[in-house]
Parts: C-alpha cells; sequence; structure tokens
C-alpha cells in the first residue's frame, strides 16, 4: 500500500525540482571530496536539463578531478556550446581548461573574452 504511494510522489515531482534536488546533492558532495557521488548527482542533473551549461560545466570540473580528460572536454564543450554568452560560465570554463592543462590557450581565449574577467584587470 506504501509503494504507490510513494511512486505517485515521485511521478509528481516536477523536473525542475528534480534538477535542483541534483544540483543541491551534488554541491554537498562535492563539499565532502566525495567525487562519485558527486558525479552521480551531476550526471543526473544533465539528463533532467540537458540544456543548462552550470550543470554541464560542474560534470566537467568532476571529470577533470577524476583524470577522465575526455569525458571532462566533452562536458566542457558541452557547457560552452549552451553557455557561450553568459560570463560566469566563460569564467568558469577558463578555469577549467587552465586546471586541466590540457588547453591553456583555450582558457585563455575564454579569458579575454569574460566580461567578469576583462573587470578585474582595469
Amino acid at each position: 500500500m506504501l509503494l504507490p504511494l510513494v511512486l505517485l510522489l515521485a511521478a509528481s515531482t516536477n523536473p525542475a525540482q528534480q534538477f535542483q534536488t541534483r544540483i543541491q546533492e551534488g554541491m554537498a558532495a562535492l563539499e565532502k571530496n566525495d567525487l562519485p557521488k558527486a558525479r552521480a548527482s551531476f550526471e543526473q542533473a544533465t539528463r533532467i536539463a540537458p540544456a543548462n551549461a552550470g550543470a554541464w560545466l560542474m560534470l566537467a570540473q568532476i571529470y577533470g578531478r577524476q583524470k577522465e580528460t575526455k569525458a571532462a572536454l566533452a562536458a566542457a564543450q558541452k557547457a560552452e556550446k549552451l553557455g557561450a554568452d553568459d560570463p560566469q560560465i566563460l569564467q568558469g570554463l577558463a578555469n577549467f581548461y587552465a586546471t586541466i592543462e590540457v588547453n591553456l590557450p583555450k582558457a585563455a581565449a575564454f579569458g579575454r573574452l569574460s566580461p567578469s574577467i576583462a573587470s578585474r584587470r582595469r
């Protein structure tokens, strides 16, 4: 009798709430340095909201910390495509590329594009 109620409640949760829950779980796991749990949460977030550049950026950072360079770069490219006009995404990508040291010229290019970086140099 309890199982149908649980299934009904789970189905009634809207995607935006599910997305926010996954993001919050991922961030909490990241603070505890629980990379596998953070990864699972951000992967779920990208399935719920595949057009969210921030979720892809977080996933790229986690893949990078796990030394999964190919997956990290693929996630970063999705973040770049989806968040090309968002200064916070560009700043995050610049930090990401500099951190994994795979593509430092690309990191520098994002730094030049990001208004938040340009304003710090003044």
